[in-house]
């Protein structure tokens, strides 16, 4: 099995809906929030050392993940 990482830039990847009705039906709803601040503009993975990474098996999106500076670490470069 070959997972491919993607940076998502402009808009969710294909395959977000099903993917979203998936966690949400197992009890993760963090993917809804990371769809609300993504259509809200709040969190886009686009500062400096940021980024959100789609991984896909055989085309189909299996995850999706972010790293984003905490805001509230005033250590942290960015």
């Amino acid at each position: 099995m070959t997972v491919t990482l993607t940076p998502v830039v402009d808009a969710l990847p294909r395959g977000f809906d099903v993917l979203r009705a998936e966690a949400c039906a197992e009890g993760h709803r963090s993917i809804n929030r990371l769809a609300a601040d993504w259509a809200s503009r709040t969190t886009r993975f686009d500062a400096l050392e940021e980024a959100l990474l789609a991984a896909r098996v055989a085309d189909r999106l299996v995850g999706i993940g972010g790293i984003t500076i905490d805001p509230s670490d005033g250590g942290a470069s960015g």
